[in-house]
């Protein structure tokens, strides 16, 4: 029979090992530029659908698609995605 691993153990390993991938040279994500820009969907364009569009157009990426339940809000956000040049 295996032996069991603490919870806290398996804890302090993975964060380890996650600190250790931070640390090595070249292996990020940031690393590529395949990673350079996201190409983003948004469900939700009301609220905090809506704060979150203005700061993904406003860093630069790429809005892919919308959907919203209110055709009203979804053509609002559709025109800001246009007027921004991130479409």
């Amino acid at each position: 029979m295996q032996p069991r691993i603490a919870r806290r153990r398996l804890l302090a390993g993975a964060a380890g090992l996650g600190a250790g991938v931070l640390v090595l040279p070249g292996v990020s994500a940031r690393a590529y530029t395949a990673n350079e820009k996201l190409n983003l969907a948004l469900v939700g364009c009301g609220g905090r659908g809506g704060n979150l569009l203005d700061s993904f157009l406003r860093i630069g990426e790429n809005v892919v698609a919308l959907c919203d339940a209110n055709q009203q809000r979804a053509a609002s956000a559709r025109s800001a995605t246009l007027t921004s040049g991130a479409a």
